[in-house]
């Protein structure tokens, strides 16, 4: 899997321990495409899941959405994914 530019990215996270990540930052968003292999895709139709996990020293985060498609987040409510 790799993160990948699209026509909306502007900006590209970085920290000296970690790939660069671009990403679309909207001011309320915080928007990454990844690209699956062939073999991922493979393993996600025999399996049916994704797994999600992040490096964190505390037992709470930020929401998250994952999904097949670009969100469309609502311009009245940010926090709301049409």
């Amino acid at each position: 899997m790799e993160a990948i530019r699209t026509e909306k990215t502007n900006k590209n996270l970085t920290h000296e321990s970690c790939i660069d990540l671009p990403a679309e930052f909207d001011g309320n968003h915080l928007i990454m495409c990844w690209e699956l292999t062939d073999d991922e895709v493979a393993e996600i139709i025999k399996t049916r899941k994704i797994y999600h996990a992040i490096w964190t020293d505390k037992p709470c985060m930020q929401p998250v959405w994952l999904g097949t498609s670009e969100p469309v987040f609502d311009t009245e409510d940010p926090s709301t994914i049409n």
